[in-house]
């Protein structure tokens, strides 16, 4: 066996059963994104992990969070999602949503 090689299974990366980085590419973007908002919306990366989904038309872009899912207030949703987004950390990785 390779010590080198990586292996991603169920909960390897952190992020719980269905996380499989290794051989799913928009799981590592998953990965990214839920670590890099954690901090800003004071939710668990895990939490965020599991909620960001893929949207129904690519024209509202690959992944999508719907904020309620999350616990908040459906009156502050909104307002949350303008702050999150608004202070989304530049990254090499994703482009600042929108």
């Amino acid at each position: 066996m390779n010590s080198n090689k990586s292996s991603t299974t169920k909960g390897d990366s952190g992020h719980g059963p269905g996380a499989f980085e290794a051989s799913n590419p928009v799981d590592i973007y998953r990965s990214h994104i839920s670590e890099l908002l954690a901090p800003i919306a004071q939710k668990p990366a895990k939490d965020i992990y599991d909620r960001l989904a893929w949207t129904q038309t690519f024209d509202k872009g690959d992944l999508g969070l719907a904020v309620p899912s999350l616990r908040v207030p459906p009156k502050e949703a909104t307002a949350k999602a303008a702050e999150w987004s608004a202070n989304f950390p530049s990254s090499d990785l994703v482009e600042k949503p929108v």
